[in-house]
């Protein structure tokens, strides 16, 4: 049986599970929305960059969000 692995979107490197934590964004209010609207970012719990790394990358997409002007600019990056 084969141990479930996940890629790190910060530092890209494949890690077991027990080695990956979710960091959670909620972009429902940067877009106006009544619904739930999330965006989650795995990263290396034990790699405190990885993990401000994280915490980083859910800023941006926070601000990217309230930037969109379009229902077409929104396709593609985020599925709410």
């Amino acid at each position: 049986m084969h141990e479930i692995t996940w890629i790190c979107e910060v530092c890209k490197r494949e890690r077991p599970d027990k080695a990956i934590s979710v960091h959670t964004v909620d972009l429902s209010e940067a877009f106006g929305i009544a619904s739930t609207c999330q965006r989650n970012i795995k990263y290396c719990n034990d790699n405190k960059r990885c993990h401000e790394g994280a915490k980083a990358e859910g800023d941006n997409e926070v601000t990217r969000a309230r930037n969109i002007k379009t229902k077409e600019d929104h396709l593609g990056r985020w599925w709410c």
